[in-house]
């Protein structure tokens, strides 16, 4: 009878050590759910809350027509500076997501900016934010 009761407070032990890492897991947002926070961001106009979003090491890619990704932003601090001048270039603009695709790391979803083209994107989520970004070429309407 000893034996089993050192043995369940053994298993106590074990299941207590883990449960700071399974709480990080749990609290983690779904990868879609990080890319709609960031276009919910983006139609806020806060860059403040975009780059709190993104890793430090953050990467934005453009795709061209060849294919080609060419890196346009690295890192929250250059997604947050790009986003507010692109906020004051574009003041009205808005943005909806209007199909998605979700994984355990890579989300894609057509992102439809209100009144104009839409995109292709696909998000690399680590830890419950975004990692990198691709953006494929505009297309008309939706």
């Amino acid at each position: 009878m000893k034996l089993h009761t050192l043995s369940g407070l053994g298993l106590l032990t074990c299941l207590l050590a883990a449960a700071p890492g399974l709480a990080a897991q749990a609290a983690a947002p779904a990868p879609l759910e990080v890319a709609r926070a960031l276009v919910e961001a983006f139609n806020r106009h806060d860059p403040d809350a975009m780059a709190a979003l993104a890793t430090e090491d953050f990467e934005l890619y453009y795709v061209g027509e060849d294919g080609t990704a060419v890196l346009a932003t690295r890192g929250a601090s250059g997604l947050r500076e790009d986003m507010a001048a692109y906020f004051v270039a574009r003041p009205s603009v808005r943005s909806a997501v209007t199909g998605s695709i979700d994984g355990a790391r890579f989300v894609a979803f057509r992102e439809q900016i209100v009144g104009g083209d839409s995109s292709l994107a696909v998000y690399e989520i680590e830890e419950g934010r975004v990692r990198r970004a691709w953006y494929y070429p505009a297309e008309p309407g939706g």
